[in-house]
């Protein structure tokens, strides 16, 4: 399963002329495996219980109780909520992904991914598989009306007014970089594998639109034998395309500098904050997750006594602004082996975040955590799986 920010764990992989150890985000990064093709309703698996789902107001919490499918739509995350859908049977740990509006749901279990309509009602529809490795997940746009179904390869949704799915990428460099949607839901970017090095799980940052046009390279990965570069998630913000960069020249004493960039609405590319990582006791300086209702770029400051990422290991939110300036966002907790996942913010500034409960990952807790509060506070969810509709979502949230 995806977690939130990179572990710091060296792994090898070719260069030209030598065996290279990087920062990755673990093993499942070099060992994506490519995604199925989506199989029709008529030949998947009934995965899910086909029955409408009743009609009510848009959703802020979604989650899986045994293998019922609720939602609730009080802003507390607390309410009794209704049930929606019922899995069928389980393949390993289901997932919800609740659009930005609240008025769609994705349902992960099982092999399949559906879509329950709980605004305005009606039945489930079968998008596609569960990518085979259980990486990647569900990209709403911000419109709500459209999805991305993210493996190694993408594939592109629209839920309203009527279900349609076509495949619009196939050559993703791993499903842990997910994907993200421009504020007019008409681009998405993602991070493309390179055919010379498609084997690190790492490369280039492009853009491509839903419908016709060029796809667009806004950062290119580097690897030769005096310097490696490349760019992590990007998160598109209303103030343009947002991604944090590693690189290093000395990379076998892992001297990596991470680089947050945003690419302006205009074109232009401006580096706003750089630190070198691993730096005393601060692993990762600043890695862009999200924004803020304000408009600033959300990241996450990394630091262990230890150096590593261990039970010692604690995350603070800091804020990035336009010109540069940092500043504490008033969230902070300890990190430990089961990883926090920072879904996103919500509009009135709380902070959305997933924790696995167990090794497994089958028990979830969803916390909506207001900032300036100590720790994350009592979780509003504990089930099979949590969601929260959120108005700024982490897209790189695999890192």
């Amino acid at each position: 399963m995806s977690v939130s920010h990179v572990p710091l764990t060296p792994m090898r992989f070719q260069v030209p002329g030598r065996a290279l150890p990087l920062l990755t985000a673990g093993a499942s990064v070099v060992l994506a495996a490519a995604a199925a093709a989506p199989a029709s309703a008529a030949e998947a698996p009934a995965d899910l219980l086909v029955r409408p789902a009743p009609a009510g107001p848009p959703a802020t919490t979604a989650w899986v109780s045994g293998r019922e499918v609720f939602v609730a739509e009080d802003p507390a995350g607390v309410g009794a909520g209704r049930r929606v859908a019922r899995l069928t049977r389980t393949v390993g740990a289901p997932e919800v992904s609740l659009s930005r509006d609240g008025r769609h749901l994705a349902v992960m279990g099982g092999e399949g991914v559906w879509s329950v309509p709980i605004a305005v009602g009606g039945p489930p529809t079968r998008l596609g598989d569960v990518p085979d490795d259980g990486a990647g997940g569900v990209r709403w746009a911000p419109d709500g009306r459209q999805l991305l179904l993210v493996d190694r390869s993408i594939t592109h949704c629209v839920v309203e007014p009527q279900v349609r799915c076509r495949k619009a990428v196939t050559n993703g460099a791993s499903a842990e970089f997910g994907a993200s949607w421009s504020p007019d839901s008409a681009t998405f970017a993602y991070t493309r594998a390179r055919r010379d090095h498609d084997s690190t799980g790492v490369g280039d940052l492009v853009t491509r639109p839903v419908a016709a046009g060029p796809i667009r390279v806004i950062e290119r990965a580097t690897f030769d034998k005096r310097r490696v570069s490349f760019p992590t998630s990007a998160v598109w913000t209303r103030s343009g395309l947002a991604w944090t960069t590693y690189s290093g020249r000395n990379v076998a004493d892992f001297e990596f500098r991470l680089s947050t960039r945003l690419q302006r609405p205009d074109g232009t590319v401006r580096t706003l904050a750089a630190s070198p990582a691993l730096a005393g006791k601060v692993l990762v300086p600043f890695l862009v997750s999200a924004e803020t209702p304000s408009g600033r770029l959300l990241g996450q400051r990394i630091t262990s006594p230890s150096r590593t990422i261990d039970d010692e290991a604690s995350v603070s939110l800091r804020t990035l602004s336009a010109l540069g300036r940092q500043a504490p966002y008033g969230v902070s907790y300890r990190e430990g082996k089961r990883s926090a996942e920072i879904l996103g913010v919500l509009a009135d500034g709380r902070i959305a975040v997933q924790l696995p409960l167990d090794a497994d990952g089958l028990r979830q807790a969803l916390y909506l955590v207001t900032p300036g509060k100590a720790g994350l506070g009592t979780p509003v969810r504990t089930a099979s799986a949590v969601s929260a509709a959120v108005a700024f979502p982490n897209d790189s949230r695999s890192f």
